[in-house]
């Protein structure tokens, strides 16, 4: 697995942590979840298909 580092502004920062705060999930779950629904050049991501990608959890 693979290490990103983000710089963000604290406001972007506070809506993240009340993200997470509400839906009761890690920064990291939110960040891999919208990763995994980007479109690459306007169709599905392979990474939405579950067993397409060696790593996806």
């Amino acid at each position: 697995m693979k290490n990103i580092s983000l710089r963000i502004s604290d406001l972007e920062k506070q809506h993240l942590d009340e993200f997470c705060r509400i839906t009761e999930r890690t920064q990291s779950d939110i960040l891999r979840q919208y990763i995994r629904s980007l479109a690459i050049k306007g169709v599905l991501n392979p990474l939405d298909y579950p067993g397409s990608h060696p790593n996806t959890d």
